[in-house]
This record gives structure tokens, C-alpha cells and sequence, in this order.
């Protein structure tokens, strides 16, 4: 889901900006932990994997905001994010937690960082028993939506200014 993007609140920045998403996780495992299966781990998986999902659903919660995605390549900036951590964990008389870290960097039209890394936290917990398909996936995608909701969007869109640019000579 997108969440709580503000819709069209960027409509009509200078400089669009293209989206470059990488995986920087130390491990694809969606599940971290799981206490109850003490012999074997559930298998889990998320559908699409968590590569393809990111950036589809980034993408769709940017356009929602305005962002002028893959405009053109000569000026457009360029929004790094790096997948860090993306799971959940399951602890009995807990429940379900997950955790979505993803770090954020902006280059400028020359390439140039201009948003230094800074790294954005989601993170969903909520009591329930076992059952992996439903509270696991609803745990998972409202602490990826927290994520995206602590990237700093106004900070972003600050730079697509012709304002906050240095004049071209």
C-alpha cells in the first residue's frame, strides 16, 4: 500500500529525480526469528520479493506526491535508497515485530551528494497468535509505509528547486 502519501504536495518542482534502489541487506531471510518453531523456521517469503516491491511501491508513493520521476536524464537528481534491514520476528506472547530500515542519499544533475546517508526507520509490532499469511504481511507492510513516511520527502523535493541550486553561469 502507499500509505499516507500526501497526494500532488511536490507538483511542480523544477528538476525531477530519478529512483535508484539497492540491496544492502546482510542476509534475504524475511523472517528473523521465530520462537515457536525452536527446530525449524517456517518458510516465509513475500510476494513480489522485497527488491521488486520497494521500488514499485516507492515509485507509486513518490507520484502520488508529485515527484516528476524519470524526467529527463540530464538534470534529473538521483534518490538512493539502500534497502538495509527488511524483516520480522515472531516471539510468543509478543507477536509479531518487523523492521524496515532503508538508508537515503540524494545526488544532484552532476553527481554530486548533496543529501548525505541518512538512514529511515519503520517499525511495526502487534499481538497475535502464529498465523503468518495475515497479521505477519499486515506487521510487515505498515513498518515498510512507516519507513517511507520517515524519509525526509520536504528536504528532498527542497533540492528539485531552481531556488536552492547554485545559478548556473
Amino acid at each position: 500500500s502507499c500509505g499516507d502519501a500526501q497526494p500532488n504536495k511536490f507538483v511542480g518542482l523544477d528538476y525531477g529525480i530519478k529512483l535508484n534502489v539497492l540491496d544492502g541487506r546482510s542476509s534475504n531471510a524475511v523472517l528473523k526469528m521465530h520462537d515457536n518453531y525452536l527446530t525449524s523456521m517456517p518458510q516465509c517469503s513475500v510476494y513480489p520479493d522485497v527488491m521488486s516491491f520497494v521500488p514499485e511501491s516507492t515509485r507509486r508513493y513518490m507520484r502520488t506526491m508529485g515527484f516528476n520521476l524519470d524526467s529527463d536524464v540530464a538534470t534529473d537528481y538521483i534518490l538512493t535508497l539502500q534497502v538495509k534491514e527488511f524483516n520480522i520476528s515472531y516471539l510468543s506472547g509478543a507477536g509479531w515485530s518487523a523492521v524496515v530500515q532503508i538508508n537515503v542519499e540524494v545526488h544532484d544533475r552532476n553527481r554530486i551528494l548533496v543529501y548525505p546517508s541518512v538512514l529511515a526507520v519503520g517499525r511495526y509490532s502487534q499481538y497475535g497468535r502464529g498465523d503468518y499469511s495475515s497479521i505477519a504481511s499486515t506487521v510487515m507492510s505498515k513498518a515498510y509505509t512507516n519507513a517511507l513516511e520517515d524519509i525526509d520527502w520536504d528536504r528532498i523535493a527542497y533540492f528539485l528547486t531552481k531556488s536552492s541550486s547554485p545559478k548556473l553561469e
